[in-house]
């Protein structure tokens, strides 16, 4: 199990029984690790602390998971910021992107999960290596280089933003509302054409594990 000493988590969730279990994993994978069962109380934390990422449930009293990613996205850009629910409707979803959170977690919240979400942020943002995408295959998200066997491919911009969008959300479900807004913007996504990038990407790397959950969106398992 990797140890990612420069990330520092923040986990919210008014179910103490949800935080003491998540906590007891992170402490094993991260460097520094806060939690709160209040929102309030977490928010504070995170203004002692600035985290460099926030864990926090959707459906709390007085404030929302959503209202505590509105108030940090008002201070930092830059935070990850992943949501946990049991479920969720395309108007959260929505706000969800409106807002800029990083990705989701589907409840009960499985270790896996989090290490996984911990890895992409750690990767992403505190390292300059490259993530191993597929077999002889790395992608860097900031630098968007692409190699292959070693040798550098050239990706459109929408292959670089769907790509990105994807590896953000390692192991979840990106839904559509999500890809349309992070890769078409106000444009209008077809199905079409969102499978022709997706059809386009697997031919450019071979071997990446990109799936279609049918009627839910598309996700990405990396290596």
């Amino acid at each position: 199990m990797q140890k990612f000493e420069a990330i520092s988590v923040l986990y919210i969730d008014d179910d103490c029984d949800q935080v003491i279990e998540a906590v007891d994993f992170l402490e094993l994978i991260c460097g520094k690790v806060y939690s709160a069962t209040e929102p309030k109380i977490g928010l504070e934390l995170y203004e002692d602390y600035g985290p460099s990422i926030v864990i926090t449930d959707l459906k709390m009293p007085a404030l929302s998971g959503l209202d505590i990613a509105r108030k940090i996205r008002e201070k930092n850009e830059n935070t990850a910021i992943f949501i946990t629910t049991a479920y969720t409707t395309e108007d959260t979803l929505i706000e969800g992107i409106d807002i800029g959170i990083t990705g989701w977690l589907k409840k009960p919240v499985e270790p896996n999960e989090l290490e996984t979400k911990i890895k992409t942020v750690y990767e992403s943002f505190f390292t300059n290596e490259t993530i191993t995408i597929a077999p002889e295959s790395t992608y860097h998200i900031h630098n968007q280089i692409l190699r292959v066997q070693n040798e550098d491919i050239s990706l459109t911009r929408k292959e670089k933003l769907l790509l990105n969008t994807l590896l953000r959300n390692a192991g979840n479900i990106v839904p559509y509302e999500q890809i349309e807004y992070s890769v078409w913007h106000d444009s209008f996504m077809s199905d079409e054409a969102l499978r022709t990038v997706i059809k386009i990407l697997r031919k450019k790397i071979p071997g990446i594990n990109i799936k279609n959950e049918r009627h839910n969106g598309y996700k990405i398992e990396i290596l």
